[in-house]
């Protein structure tokens, strides 16, 4: 485990976080199933086409594919949390190599650089697209292509 302290933009006196980062696989339960939940809900609410598949069918079988990502042994999570207290998440990011599978911030915490630091400077595909993504991508991420297939 890796941690980096970062001071984010709003704030830099009050809101101090580290960045951590683990293999997937040995990602501690408390943060695997915030990152399981909160992956789900908000891909269905912030991606048009996901929010058309019926509700069970996709928690169901969605929470699948996303058990298996995490199961990869190249895949890896960065959280950005709360310096002093590691159980607060202000958002994580699920990269594997080079293609960033997912970056999540909290509602109160985006548009502070959170997700730049989570987001590998490395990355060159996303597996996943939403309606905040499609904001960030072509203003930071223009040669990142998108590949949900990998």
């Amino acid at each position: 485990m890796e941690a980096e302290p970062t001071k984010v933009t709003s704030d830099p006196q009050k809101d101090l976080i580290n960045i951590i980062s683990y293999p997937a696989i040995t990602l501690p339960s408390t943060y695997h199933n915030v990152i399981i939940a909160r992956w789900l809900r908000s891909l269905r609410h912030l991606n048009d086409y996901f929010r058309l598949i019926d509700q069970k069918p996709y928690f169901e079988h969605y929470e699948k594919y996303i058990k298996n990502i995490l199961t990869r042994p190249n895949a890896f999570i960065k959280l950005a949390v709360l310096a002093d207290d590691q159980d607060v998440v202000f958002g994580w990011s699920v990269n594997e190599k080079t293609t960033l599978h997912y970056v999540h911030v909290q509602e109160l915490y985006r548009s502070k650089g959170i997700s730049t630091l989570l987001i590998p400077k490395e990355t060159t595909s996303c597996s996943h697209i939403t309606k905040h993504w499609l904001e960030i991508w072509p203003k930071k991420y223009q040669k990142v292509t998108f590949n949900p297939f990998i």
